[in-house]
Order: C-alpha cells, then structure tokens, then sequence
C-alpha cells in the first residue's frame, strides 16, 4: 500500500502495553476515508487508554497490506477489526487474510490476532463471512467498541487462551461468537435451526436508547477523499418513514436526532482548509433544529452540505438558509417508482406533483443538476410502470430550471435486505432486469437524460440473504477472476436459492438470532400491507408503538 501523505489528524501512539487493534477497510483508501463509521470506530478505540488503533485500506489485488501508522504487518496486531459496509466486500475480507498469511477458517485459527467485524452489512446478517471471523459485533458501535476491546485486553493481559477470550466476548451483549451457534439443515437445504450451544434462545444485538454526547464525525482530514474540504458529522439516526425495502427505516428504530449544543461543540477547532460541513442522516429534512445549525455553519464563514433530502419536505424549510449556506449545485431525489400506485406498495409517499414541485424549487436555488433514484423489480409491476419512469425523468428535466438543467437516473434491482418488511421476497430474474433498462433506454433516447444501473446486483442479492455455506463461494470468488455464474456453478452454489426464490414467512432466516426489538409479525404485517398498496404513518416515537421498539406493540 501506497504512503498516505496530507493527513491530518491521524493518531499515532505508543504499543508499550496496549492492546493493538487493526481497523480494515475492505476497499481503497479513497472510499474507507469518505466512510463516517471508519473514522468514529477510529476515533473511538484511540480514546482508551489501553488501546493503539492503526488503519488498513485493502481492496483484491493489491500488494502486502501493512498498517498507515506504523508500516506493520496485519499479523503484528493483537485484533483485526473489519469496518464492512458493503456485502460485495467480502470478497476483500478473504483476500486480506490470504495476502496477511492469516488462517482464514476460524475453526483452524490457533494463535494470531482474532478477528472480528463489524458495520451495517454485518449488522444485517453476518453469515456468509462467519467462518472466517472469531467474533462480530452487531449493532451501534458506541460503548460496543469498547466493551469488547476492554475484554480482550484483560483476558490476553491474564494469558488466558483464545477459546476462553471468545467464550468472554460471547458473554456481552451485542457480540456475535459463530463458533458458538450450530446450525441444523432440513432435507430440503434450509435452515431448520440455528441456536447457541448453551443459551438457548440468546438474541444479539447492541441498541443505544439514546445517542451519546460525542458526536460521529470527521476524524483524520485528507486530500484523498470524496470529502476532501468537508467535515462530516452525524445529526440523526434511522428513518421514520420506513419505506419497506430499505434498511435505515428498521435496522436504527426508532430514529434519533441530536441535541444541537453538542454539534455546535463539535465544529469547534476545525483544521485549515474545511470550507464545508456536510450534515449526515438518512433524513437530514427532519432533523427539528436544521435551520439554527445552518445558521451556526454559516456564522463561523463555512457551508453546508446536506447529505439528504426529502423531496416532500424542501418547502417546510427556510431554504433562503441552506441557500446562502450551502454550494450544491447537484442535488438528488429518490422517487423509487414511476408510479404513486408502486410508492404505495412500497411505502414511499411522496406524489408526482411533489416531485416536480421539488425539481422547480432546487432549480430556483441554484441546482442545476438533479439525479433520480429508482428501483425496478418491485411487486405488481407492469410495463406501464416501467415506462412511468422515463416519463416522469422528462417531466422532472422539465421543471428543472424551466428545462435547462441536466438531469440523470439511477435504476436499480429492489434488493430484498434482511429485516425489512420485503427480506422475503424474490429477486427479479436477469432477463426481466435487462428488458426493462431497455424499455426505460427507449423511452428516453435523444433526451439527453443519461442511465445508471448496478450490474452487479445479483452477488448482493446473494451475500445480502446468505448463510454461512457461502464461504467456500467467497473464497472462489477471491481465488479467480472468473465470472459469478461460473463461480457460483463450481463451487456448487444454487442462485436460485439465494437470490431469486422467495422465502417462506416461516422460514427460519440466517438473521433470526438477532434482535431488533420488535417481533417478526411486525415485519410481516408490513408486508402484507405493502401487497395491498397501503400506507404506514411517519414513525413517531412519541405517540407510537406499531413496532414494539418503544413500547409493547398493539
């Protein structure tokens, strides 16, 4: 790995008698350092006394990876912990251990750092890379992190030996230990039980009631990013509308905004150079104290970035505000469906007219590109639906500075994610992906209105949903540069298991052994009213208790 130069604010301390941690990026330097949950997990183990945190950025094909900190080998390291937001990085998770000479099968692993991971794609369902990990750390990093640094330090400080250490992390909540969970298979190849050794009935997952004072933000500042004159940081967490294929809507119930004095606070004593802050959440428009921050930002000579907005919510705010500062020339809107019938079954309520309402209002407050987000493959539809899109993309080129502005799409496979209200759905066949990019590319030709889509869908499908009889798969799959269809045919993988087959609502799911708070009725009571085409009030953690995360459900 290349020397990383322009840094600052990277942490670098004396191993005299810490524990030493490896915090793994699976991908390049570039995309690890624009990751808000990189830089938290940073800044978090580098806040205890006892620990020394260095970073690794790995992608597939690199050279020997060693720490930026330190220049370190992997294997010098008492813990390798993975930060893993994508499931597609897994393929690099298996690499890293290759290239780091690091036994990759947990159940082989005598000595050697242990490895753990953690983030949102392990949060979700950490099945397919169980083989490979001691131990996973499930849900919100905050007191987490620390808890189990704190027991591995102790433990090795004592000498005790590795099965010991994992049966200790094993004990605090939040921690996930494979090893420690059988797996039983019915005739059919589904999972007929999965339940640890001892505790029968043990359910993983870590949940803070309430945010803490210290703000997840920007920790170390570098040219090399996506966010290279940006300070980052979070101002909310989860989404109240819950549209029902994605995961911000579940996986963080109920949503959690924070008190405005700590991210006052944490603007203080910014390095030279920041000339923005970009405003993190999944539903910035809903943060109750955005137009008081915009004008704390403004007053300290910075700009605002927001990293969301909802196009039904632009006019509830002082937009004069955000106008004067913020620099987005570039703007997005996720109307999802072409159609209010499709927005419906999936719980996105915004109409037509709100969308090009939204248009005509960025394009007066100097945005001149928008991009649009859509997804194809959704239950019900039609190709009236389909072509809905394009029409709706050339009404919103349109309204965009009276027709003047540039406008692009996103169209993308509805992925069926684990604990959503859809996690039991099928995946759309390929066939049927590339005849609808078709129709919306002919509905569109000559408009000048350029089409993205992800080619790469059917891998996430299958590491999204899979269990731990993925591994061999993944190992293939880092092992060959070989297509995903002969990958999954030589290592004797079924497609149509993983991705496109629906689950059965009684199905036992790889994820069943974690806890989310609520029941899996709540889920399915979602879906069933998503196929009915009907709509969930706003999460209100007030005046609601639909779910059961705040209270006991209905």
């Amino acid at each position: 790995m290349k020397p990383i130069h322009h840094e600052t604010g990277a942490i670098k301390k004396e191993w005299g008698g810490k524990l030493s941690v490896l915090l793994v990026y699976p991908d390049t330097y570039r995309a690890g350092m624009s990751n808000l949950a990189v830089h938290t997990v940073y800044r978090l183990l580098n806040s205890m006394d006892n620990v020394v945190c260095e970073r690794c950025f790995w992608r597939k094909g690199q050279k020997a990876p060693v720490s930026i900190e330190s220049n370190r080998q992997p294997s010098d390291f008492a813990v390798i912990a993975f930060s893993i937001s994508f499931e597609t990085d897994y393929i690099n998770v298996v690499d890293f251990l290759r290239a780091s000479s690091i036994e990759l099968y947990a159940s082989l692993r005598t000595h050697g750092p242990i490895i753990m991971a953690g983030g949102i794609a392990v949060t979700l369902n950490p099945e397919p890379i169980a083989a490979f990990m001691d131990a996973c750390v499930i849900g919100e990093a905050e007191g987490l992190v620390q808890d189990s640094m704190n027991c591995i330090s102790q433990n090795l400080t004592a000498r005790k030996e590795r099965t010991f250490i994992l049966k200790e992390l094993d004990n605090l909540d939040g921690v996930y230990v494979p090893f420690l969970f059988d797996v039983t298979y019915g005739q059919d190849g589904r999972i007929a039980k999965m339940e640890h050794q001892t505790k029968k009935g043990k359910k993983i997952r870590r949940h803070l009631s309430f945010l803490p004072d210290r703000v997840p933000s920007t920790a170390v500042y570098t040219d090399d990013t996506t966010f290279s004159d940006m300070h980052l940081q979070e101002v909310s967490r989860g989404c109240g509308y819950r549209c029902r294929f994605c995961i911000s809507g579940y996986a963080y119930l109920p949503p959690r905004h924070r008190e405005l004095d700590g991210l006052k606070n944490n603007l203080r004593s910014l390095p030279p150079g920041i000339k923005k802050v970009g405003v993190v959440s999944p539903m910035v428009t809903e943060y109750p104290h955005l137009n008081e921050l915009l004008d704390h930002i403004h007053s300290l000579g910075l700009k605002a970035s927001l990293s969301s907005m909802r196009a039904d919510r632009l006019a509830a705010l002082d937009f004069n505000k955000i106008e004067m500062s913020t620099d987005q020339f570039s703007a997005a809107i996720a109307p999802e469906a072409g159609t209010g019938r499709l927005r419906r079954i999936l719980n996105k309520q915004v109409s037509d007219e709100q969308i090009l309402q939204a248009a005509r209002f960025l394009g007066e407050h100097k945005v001149s590109t928008l991009k649009l987000y859509f997804l194809i493959g959704i239950p019900g539809e039609t190709d009236d639906d389909i072509k809905a899109i394009a029409s709706l993309a050339l009404l919103v080129k349109g309204a965009l500075k009276r027709g003047k502005g540039k406008v692009s799409i996103s169209v993308n496979p509805l992925i069926p994610k684990p604990f959503t209200p859809f996690q039991w759905l099928g995946l759309i066949q390929q066939d049927e992906v590339r005849d609808k990019i078709n129709l919306i590319k002919a509905a569109l030709k000559s408009s000048g209105i350029k089409i993205e889509w992800e080619k790469h869908y059917l891998l996430q499908a299958i590491l999204s949903r899979g269990d731990r009889r993925l591994s061999g798969f993944l190992v293939y799959l880092a092992d060959t540069d070989k297509s995903l269809n002969h990958a999954l045919r030589e290592s004797g993988v079924s497609r149509e298991y993983y991705a496109p087959e629906a689950r059965g609502q009684d199905e036992v799911l790889p994820w069943d052994f974690m806890d989310y708070g609520f029941k899996k009725n709540f889920l399915l009571n979602e879906f069933r009213l998503g196929m009915r085409g009907l709509v969930t009030p706003v999460c209100n953690p007030d005046r609601c208790d639909i779910c059961g995360v705040c209270g006991p459900p209905r």
